[in-house]
């Protein structure tokens, strides 16, 4: 029976001939290993919020401003008040800072395109319609 052969390829990123690898896409794509993704990966997850370069530079905001506003907040989301990775919140009309959220609060204002009196009615609906039973508290952080 032929054995398969398998074709080491060089990581972009450390140099060293890989066996398992994938190609990141992007501007330009790479090839990198397993090992290097692991370990970006790691090192991102030890931030305590994402640096979005973005919504920074137009917000206008030092990294030092960032940093206060997360001690401020006792490094939980302004909304859900749960520990984890933050993003920055800013007004898409004049791009203002507002807080630091989690990505699920975030993307939650997104989908209600930032405007309280659909929230206002979302929140009718959901004590409407299952009650205080079914509907989770503010309080609670799940």
């Amino acid at each position: 029976m032929p054995r398969i052969r398998q074709y080491k390829k060089i990581c972009d990123r450390c140099g060293r001939p890989r066996v398992k690898w994938k190609l990141q896409e992007g501007r330009k794509p790479r090839l990198v290993c397993v090992e290097c993704i692991r370990e970006k990966d790691r090192e991102r997850d030890q931030k305590p919020y994402r640096r979005h370069k973005k919504s920074i530079k137009a917000s206008g905001l030092l990294p030092e401003n960032i940093d206060t506003l997360y001690d401020i907040q006792a490094h939980a989301c302004a909304i859900c008040k749960r520990k984890t990775v933050l993003v920055l919140d800013h007004c898409h009309s004049c791009l203002k800072p507002r807080a630091l959220l989690c990505g699920y609060c975030n993307r939650g204002l997104g989908f209600f395109y930032d405007n309280p009196n659909l929230l206002m009615t979302a929140s009718a609906y959901l004590r409407g319609y299952c009650g205080p039973v079914c509907v989770r508290e503010a309080t609670s952080t799940a």
